[in-house]
């Protein structure tokens, strides 16, 4: 079976599964942006373990022509897939998949999967690369507000090997700009890292009282 063939069933797997009336409410809740086949995400993950338990994974090789695709389809479960099965691959591939991760973040773009993205994907090739990290300075001033979103949030899951000194220079350089959603990942990966160092954490609210409300809200949750 070629990819195209594969992704195919795939996609006929998932959409024999949909549900309408999910599916409005899931693109209703998502302001319209994307279409839905309409199921929830442990019935998705179900169908694709199954499928991949029949027909085995994309081969590496494979893998941006195969992200290609699924981006292409309008449904957003399919995107959500293909971000569980480039999640298998994420400590095996190189820097090849840097742009097409890019790719992914600028295309039919929105928190749900721009922050896995950022989070899974990129976080782990820019550990696996370390001179991606000069990469991520330059992602962090870009006028894409995703790509800076993905500068912010690419180490959230790296706990006490977080680069704290990078975190807050990029909190530092996004600091007075207005959108929601940078606003938001900076007091989303400061919460995060405040689990590591609440005292860092707390003394760069302090030195920054021009921290946007909603940053300071999110960097202090469940430290108050």
């Amino acid at each position: 079976m070629n990819l195209q063939e594969y992704c195919k069933k795939f996609r006929d797997v998932l959409e024999q599964h949909g549900n309408a009336e999910n599916a409005q409410a899931q693109k209703a809740y998502m302001r319209d942006k994307f279409d839905y086949f309409g199921m929830k995400a442990p019935v998705r993950k179900e169908l694709t373990r199954d499928f991949l338990k029949a027909h085995g994974l994309p081969a590496q090789k494979d893998l941006a022509a195969f992200a290609h695709q699924m981006w292409a389809w309008p449904e957003r479960e399919l995107q959500y897939a293909c971000i569980d099965i480039l999640v298998k691959f994420k400590n095996k591939v190189g820097l090849e998949m840097l742009p097409v991760y890019r790719f992914l973040i600028e295309n039919k773009s929105w928190w749900d999967t721009v922050d896995l993205i950022a989070s899974h994907l990129m976080g782990a090739l820019v550990k696996k690369y370390p001179e991606l990290q000069a990469r991520m300075d330059a992602w962090s001033e870009e006028e894409n507000f995703w790509i800076r979103r993905t500068a912010i949030l690419h180490q959230l899951k790296y706990k006490e090997a977080t680069d704290a000194q990078r975190l807050f220079t990029y909190c530092e350089k996004n600091l007075h700009d207005e959108e929601f959603f940078i606003r938001k990942a900076i007091g989303w990966a400061l919460r995060e890292y405040a689990k590591q160092n609440e005292t860092a954490v707390r003394q760069f609210v302090a030195d920054h009282p021009d921290l946007s409300g909603l940053s300071k809200r999110e960097a202090l949750k469940g430290l108050e």
